[in-house]
């Protein structure tokens, strides 16, 4: 499936990280624009409201056989993630996780697609989709927590902004589990994040009851980020995983900054392969899905267990 408004930028040949790589959808990198200063609070009102009301994010469901509902069975503390996958159990798994709001069928056109030699999942995060319980779960390691148990061994995380930083936080808890991530447009610097006061009046009993679910959700656990980014940062020394990020220049929501203190933060053999969308914007998953997976097989590739000459 091909989603309206896609675009490919081209990766070069595949090379191991470290490295930056810097690519526009036409091949030519962009100049700056000449009125980017008034062009950019119009970008960022879009962005914002795109991201509050997933349109055009969730493609039309295709019937497509080989994408399953599942659900897990409910844990200790009454939580049941609902799931799509596609592909055998048994092969590479590949997990994605959505943003803030979000829901596994955004993830839809990457499930469809999915290759004869992996096993591809999208879950609904805690609070969201057809999970439950309905109540939201408010923290990155709260959420990380929750997906937990979806993992396998060897398996690689995609993680689209707030799912990213659920990635690192899973990566950071179970280093002997995560072989790789793909963090797209993914937020980490906490000194970014700033909690509006109509956030603080959203999440107040008589407002929150009368918001969606995906909304209320999404406004509980960004009240806590900036402080939650905060403790997760001392913890990325402890990822082991290889690590590629990619981000849009053009995202007002993540801005590209992200990517310099993933890059700056990450070291030893996680240290990033960095891949810079001159013309992207906070939506690669769905701008750009041939590039990201273009970016997901060298993350596959960094992560393969060598093989021996005998």
């Amino acid at each position: 499936m091909r989603m309206k408004h896609e675009h490919l930028a081209q990766l070069p040949p595949y090379s191991l990280p470290p490295t930056t790589i810097s690519v526009a959808s036409d091949g030519a990198l962009r100049p700056t624009g000449r009125f980017e200063v008034f062009r950019r609070p119009l970008r960022h009102l879009r962005e914002q409201m795109k991201t509050l009301t997933g349109w055009g994010l969730c493609p039309a469901e295709s019937g497509a056989p080989n994408v399953t509902r599942k659900s897990l069975p409910l844990d200790e503390n009454g939580l049941s993630l609902s799931t799509l996958s596609a592909g055998e159990p048994s092969a590479q798994q590949i997990l994605f996780i959505h943003g803030s709001p979000g829901r596994a069928e955004e993830w839809r056109p990457y499930l469809e697609n999915c290759p004869a030699d992996q096993y591809r999942i999208a879950v609904d995060r805690a609070g969201y989709g057809e999970s439950q319980p309905s109540a939201p779960c408010p923290t990155i390691a709260a959420q990380a927590d929750a997906i937990a148990p979806l993992l396998t061994p060897r398996c690689i995380i995609v993680g689209y902004s707030y799912g990213g930083s659920v990635a690192l936080q899973l990566a950071a808890d179970h280093p002997d589990l995560v072989a790789g991530l793909l963090l797209v447009g993914c937020p980490i610097d906490p000194q970014l994040e700033y909690v509006n006061p109509l956030q603080r009046v959203a999440a107040t009993s008589i407002v929150a009851r009368l918001l969606p679910r995906a909304l209320n959700a999404s406004n509980i656990e960004l009240l806590p980020f900036k402080s939650d980014l905060a403790d997760l940062l001392p913890k990325l020394s402890a990822i082991k995983s290889r690590v590629t990020v990619m981000q849009g220049l053009l995202d007002t929501l993540v801005v590209g900054s992200n990517a310099d203190m993933l890059a700056a933060q990450l070291n030893g053999s996680a240290a990033p392969r960095v891949i810079l969308i001159q013309d992207g914007d906070h939506y690669l998953p769905w701008t750009h899905r041939l590039t990201v997976e273009q970016a997901l097989g060298f993350v596959l590739r960094d992560s393969a267990p060598p093989t021996y000459a005998w």
